[in-house]
């Protein structure tokens, strides 16, 4: 997804995501190659809201700050969403 798809199917992922999927992300987001998360960023998301829907709104905040190629890693996002029955539609 580009940063314009990504700003745009924002509301659906905060909406949709759960707890599960976003760590399963957080975690292909560090594990990429170079990474596009750092572990201070990913706690930071995770530690520092309560709200799921507030962690879910931050990493999409994260990721679109750094640009297309950090939101490249489409299959992050597509494939825990088509996992979990999540379909951000943009």
């Amino acid at each position: 997804l580009s940063v314009d798809q990504l700003s745009n199917a924002r509301l659906g992922l905060i909406e949709g995501v759960s707890e599960a999927v976003l760590k399963d992300v957080i975690d292909g987001l560090r594990a990429a190659n170079p990474p596009v998360l750092t572990g201070r960023e990913a706690n930071q998301i995770m530690q520092g809201n309560q709200v799921q829907e507030d962690r879910v709104g931050q990493l999409v905040d994260v990721v679109c700050k750094k640009g297309d190629v950090a939101s490249g890693y489409e299959n992050h996002w597509q494939d825990g969403a088509t996992s979990h029955q999540i379909n951000p539609q943009i």
